[in-house]
């Protein structure tokens, strides 16, 4: 008698999945080594330099954990087990619960909730620092913590299959969570992004406007390509479509490149900080102003040691009077020194 399986398309699905997932970690494996390097060579802070190293090397830690994790239950289906009764589909289902495979999606779900954490970070250092609105984001990233512990529990019990039953019940909610989260937060940096984009292009040069304002910034600041991924993985976790066991792991890498993109981009001191965030807003505040002209400067530093160059924008902001009188002195030195060459 033939014991239960997962089926044809679910099992392709499965090894698609696995191999894009090989694929993506190569990526992860190229941006965590390019961004210790960075931080070693940067101008940041000596804690903020080991808080981002320590970070990265655990999200890295997980990721590799992951990936061998998958490969190696991908080893015992289709190699190992291949003459299982029922064939590697039913290995399969009979072992989903297997310790190894629970060890990996508890690192998939440990680095989702660190790069997460980040993300709130990073929205709150672009929301200027305002605690009020991080406030119902931080709900949803504790709930979303709160669902990954109890997905795991559930889908390393006996007989459990995290795409069916309870734990599937538990995961859907576990990923509508962090997705909802996802979507909240990069809604929100983007918009303060697209708030003060038309600003910073008319008051610095092109290049520094695009590091921070550009396509590419915004996408990684945001962390867009992992929620609209998200957004794809729910779409197929619901309704149980074989393209699931293809998402789970491709969306299980990039809960670990997100956070490494914008890592890699305070290492090269381009992502916004909370001084470019004051200099930006005072600068957006005082051009609301009748009486007052917005600057903004752009600076170029070259570090020592390394190709890195960080372009920073400060502020430059003088009242509509200040400029007037300027004009007025220059008009009058003109006129001084017209006199003495005529004299």
């Amino acid at each position: 008698m033939d014991l239960p399986t997962i089926g044809i398309d679910n099992e392709r699905g499965f090894y698609v999945g696995i191999t894009l997932d090989a694929i993506l970690y190569g990526v992860e494996i190229v941006i965590f080594f390019q961004s210790v390097y960075y931080l070693v060579y940067s101008t940041v802070e000596r804690r903020v330099k080991f808080l981002y190293t320590a970070y990265g090397t655990v999200l890295f830690i997980l990721v590799t954990i992951s990936v061998v994790a998958n490969g190696y239950f991908g080893q015992l289906v289709w190699l190992e087990h291949r003459d299982f009764p029922g064939g590697s589909g039913a290995y399969f289902l009979a072992n989903v619960s297997l310790w190894l495979n629970t060890f990996g999606t508890a690192a998939d779900a440990a680095a989702d909730v660190l790069g997460d954490a980040l993300l709130l970070y990073r929205c709150y250092i672009i929301c200027g620092a305002r605690r009020s609105l991080i406030y119902a984001p931080l709900i949803i990233w504790m709930a979303s913590t709160v669902m990954a512990i109890i997905t795991n529990v559930i889908s390393g019990l006996p007989d459990s299959n995290v795409f069916k039953g309870k734990a599937a019940t538990c995961g859907i909610s576990w990923v509508v969570l962090t997705v909802s989260f996802n979507v909240v937060v990069t809604t929100m940096i983007c918009a303060r992004i697209f708030l003060f984009q038309r600003y910073i292009r008319k008051n610095v040069d092109a290049e520094t406007a695009k590091m921070y304002t550009g396509i590419i910034a915004l996408m990684i600041e945001s962390a867009l390509p992992f929620t609209v991924l998200g957004i794809i993985f729910i779409a197929t976790y619901v309704r149980g479509s074989p393209a699931e066991w293809t998402m789970a792991p491709t969306w299980g890498s990039f809960v670990i490149i997100s956070p490494q993109l914008i890592i890699l981009r305070v290492a090269t001191g381009r992502a916004w900080t909370k001084a470019t965030i004051t200099n930006v807003t005072r600068s957006f505040e005082a051009a609301r102003r009748t009486n007052t002209t917005m600057g903004l400067e752009s600076t170029t530093m070259i570090t020592e040691g390394s190709s890195v160059t960080t372009n920073s924008i400060s502020l430059v902001c003088m009242s509509k009077q200040e400029d007037v009188a300027n004009l007025r002195s220059e008009k009058v030195d003109e006129q001084e020194v017209h006199v003495s060459f005529v004299a």
